[in-house]
């Protein structure tokens, strides 16, 4: 996958805590527009794709489902901001639904997990697709990972209960997936959002190597009606995205190499040679003249290191110098 191609550090998941309310969800979509999210996801509800008419829920889940046109309206508020718009599919239905939005970012909810027809069908839109793992089996996650092109698919450790205790977080798999099968890997984070550990979890996802995480956010200031036990409220996306951010900077590339700041402290705080007694002009360098102190070496001039000095024993000093003055690599004689 391209830098350009990436997937979205933070996701902003609205889910259904709007009840179904077009004013809630709208109002909810142009404050997030206001952030610095990348992407706003959705559920693209079809009761009768997902539910059976008998299910205790499906009088919830029809009241939760908006029409086409009300979803178009919905996706143009997020593309004028310059976000990605993604969707959660349940099936042929939704996933249609999605294509006709043209959806940036599509992900297969856990009840299809097992599903590699759909899977694949999904894959064949050529999009970015997440792939929700909560409640599947290691044997299932391996199959999809096994289908031609799964090396562009994100799979997300994680699963909501209302909320989702920290220790059910399983944030190990995060690394263990990436590590055995060299995929990327997100997290769903589901925590209580009014529990300040809520905060740091999907730093330490992050710092574990989530390439992604996404939170659901909800309308603090409105009635709680549905699906907001794990939501933080919109004005806290930047607050998130900003320590997110900050986690992946203090993580680093991985390479290891000094950096700028690095070098500097390497230079103040690594003991050079100095000298420890006074040396004539032309004397020659021996072990037992030279200690190593913390010594401040004048601009354009060069102390000497322990893993240097071997080369300069032996050698003629130029001028002479008195005990605890540098040993700079200038003052010795050349040839000498």
């Amino acid at each position: 996958m391209s830098k350009a191609d990436k997937f979205p550090l933070l996701v902003a998941e609205v889910a259904n805590c709007h009840g179904g309310s077009r004013a809630y969800l709208l109002e909810l979509v142009d404050g997030l527009c206001r952030t610095s999210v990348e992407a706003i996801k959705f559920q693209l509800i079809i009761a009768d794709e997902l539910l059976v008419p008998g299910h205790s829920q499906y009088s919830l889940f029809q009241s939760l489902e908006f029409p086409f046109s009300f979803w178009k309206k919905v996706v143009a508020k997020v593309r004028a901001a310059g976000k990605k718009v993604a969707v959660d599919i349940f099936g042929d239905r939704s996933l249609a639904l999605a294509a006709g939005l043209k959806a940036d970012l599509l992900k297969v909810y856990a009840s299809d997990v097992d599903d590699l027809r759909f899977i694949k069908k999904v894959m064949g839109l050529k999009k970015q697709v997440f792939v929700s793992t909560g409640g599947a089996e290691l044997a299932e996650i391996e199959k999809i990972i096994k289908l031609p092109g799964s090396g562009n698919l994100c799979f997300l450790v994680g699963f909501q209960s209302f909320p989702t205790p920290p220790e059910e977080s399983q944030l190990n798999r995060i690394g263990y997936l990436r590590e055995h099968y060299g995929c990327h890997v997100g997290f769903m984070d589901h925590s209580d959002a009014s529990d300040s550990f809520s905060g740091v979890l999907p730093c330490l996802a992050v710092a574990k190597g989530a390439c992604t995480v996404e939170k659901h956010v909800y309308l603090a200031a409105r009635k709680k009606t549905y699906d907001w036990q794990s939501a933080i409220d919109f004005r806290q996306v930047d607050k998130l995205r900003g320590l997110l951010l900050k986690t992946q900077a203090a993580c680093g590339s991985g390479a290891f190499a000094l950096t700028k700041l690095e070098k500097e402290y390497f230079l103040k705080k690594r003991k050079i040679a100095v000298a420890a007694r006074d040396i004539a002009a032309g004397e020659k360098l021996k072990k037992g003249s030279v200690v190593f102190k913390l010594a401040e070496v004048a601009g354009g001039e060069q102390g000497i290191y322990r893993k240097e000095l071997g080369g300069y024993f032996g050698r003629r000093l130029g001028p002479s110098i008195k005990k605890n003055e540098i040993l700079l690599k200038s003052i010795f004689a050349k040839g000498a």
